[in-house]
């Protein structure tokens, strides 16, 4: 049975609980907190996660000093890969003991940065690894793509959507340098293509979570958490 949940659109330092369509609190969480920050610890990262949650959705971080900046190239080559696999290496055992599942959302701007080296990290993981991989589909855009959003949007999914334990369902918006999720149906990805690819590239059931509010209150979400 496929699940719907819903993103919120704000959210404490930390993590920040998904809502089922009813408006009820899912055993989901999210963050935007990031893993290969200087000084990040995995016990660190993961403090404050609420009891009873059973996935957390997650980036797989950048070495730049911003969240979403793009001034630091090592995040994509072998010291931003490094540091993901350091990160992972000390919250896995973490994860097991709490019986949590980590799922990492790409982000052209993190280290799992296009579709290609996602599918490689996902392919890489160890078998009964708590750790997989979400299909984010604001994400995968820089400002520049959106002319050929549809091409994009079609090769991610046949890439990473027989791999996506999740998909975060959005329409894309612009603010200043970047793309940004905003809610189904807006900017150049339509619903009906979205629905399309996943009934034709996803795995029967993978659960579904859309983005709602409005451009600027999701854009705050992608900032506010530490």
């Amino acid at each position: 049975m496929q699940a719907t949940l819903r993103l919120p659109t704000t959210g404490a330092d930390g993590f920040a609980g998904l809502l089922d369509p009813e408006g009820n609190p899912a055993s989901w969480a999210v963050t935007d907190r990031n893993p290969i920050a200087e000084g990040m610890t995995a016990a660190a990262w993961i403090e404050g996660l609420p009891g009873g949650v059973t996935r957390v959705l997650a980036w797989s971080g950048t070495l730049d000093e911003s969240l979403f900046g793009a001034g630091n190239p090592m995040t994509w080559i072998g010291p931003g890969r490094a540091a993901l696999d350091g990160f992972l290496a000390g919250i896995t055992p973490i994860l097991r003991e709490r019986g949590v599942r980590l799922l990492i959302r790409p982000h052209c701007r993190h280290v799992l940065g296009d579709a290609t080296t996602a599918k490689s990290f996902a392919q890489s993981l160890a078998p009964g690894s708590p750790v997989g991989l979400a299909l984010e589909i604001a994400g995968i855009f820089e400002p520049g793509m959106l002319g050929a959003a549809v091409d994009h949007c079609r090769r991610t999914f046949e890439t990473l959507g027989p791999l996506a334990e999740a998909v975060i369902s959005s329409g894309v918006a612009v603010a200043g340098d970047r793309v940004i999720p905003a809610p189904p149906g807006e900017g150049p990805v339509g619903t009906g293509l979205l629905e399309e690819l996943y009934e034709s590239h996803c795995r029967p059931g993978t659960p579904i979570v859309e983005a709602t509010g409005s451009p600027e209150a999701l854009a705050g979400r992608c900032s506010t958490m530490g």
